[in-house]
C-alpha cells in the first residue's frame, strides 16, 4: 500500500511523491497540492510531505529578505 495515496501499490509507483515533491518547489500552496493527490485533509499532506515543505518555507524566508531590502533590514536590527 502506497501511504501517500492509500492505494493499492508500492510506493512511489503513482507518481504521488514526485508530485507532492515538485508542487511546492515550484510555489504551489500545500493546499493545491493537498487537492492534487487527493487527501481529504492538509494534515495528510504536512504531516507527510513535511521535509518537502521545509525547503519552500526558506525560499519564502529568501524572497521576504530580497522584498525587505538592505536599507529596511538594518532598520529591523
Amino acid at each position: 500500500m502506497c501511504p501517500p495515496c492509500r492505494r493499492s501499490h508500492q510506493v512511489g509507483a503513482c507518481g504521488c511523491t514526485t508530485c507532492a515533491s515538485l508542487l511546492p518547489a515550484q510555489g504551489v500552496d500545500a493546499r493545491t497540492v493537498m487537492e492534487t493527490l487527493g487527501h481529504s485533509m492538509i494534515t495528510m499532506t504536512l504531516d507527510t510531505y513535511a521535509h518537502v515543505m521545509g525547503a519552500t518555507l526558506r525560499a519564502a524566508a529568501d524572497r521576504t529578505d530580497d522584498a525587505l531590502g538592505d536599507d529596511l533590514k538594518e532598520e529591523i536590527l
